[in-house]
């Protein structure tokens, strides 16, 4: 009974603060990052630059995100502080793990050897 008083909580601060924040929106991860061991370096070198946008677009995404808390009127309701911190972490979260696979993968691409 208390999972599922958590998860009707959470569902409700989701739709909540989704309603009050809708002006941010989470920029896509969907990058195509090729295997470096097979890779060509253009390829590589597109996935990076690829990975740098997607970055400028998460950076202006957590912009956005303060700049909404920031218009709140004081005292900020626990609820929008709570949805702010829960997709800013996630988009740093989104981040590191688009970084580590484009890390990953140009170590591949420099012990292939491949140019």
């Amino acid at each position: 009974m208390k999972r599922l008083i958590s998860a009707a909580a959470a569902t409700l601060l989701m739709l909540s603060a989704g309603a009050l924040h809708a002006e941010c929106v989470f920029p896509s991860s969907e990058i195509d990052i090729p295997d470096g061991s097979k890779a060509s370096k253009e390829s590589m070198i597109a996935a990076i630059q690829q990975v740098k946008a997607y970055q400028s677009e998460m950076a202006a995404f957590r912009t956005c995100l303060d700049d909404e808390l920031a218009a709140l009127a004081e005292p900020r309701p626990l609820e929008a502080l709570q949805f702010h911190d829960l997709r800013f972490n996630a988009s740093v979260t989104s981040e590191e793990e688009v970084a580590n696979k484009l890390n990953n993968e140009i170590r591949a691409f420099k012990a292939a050897g491949t140019e």
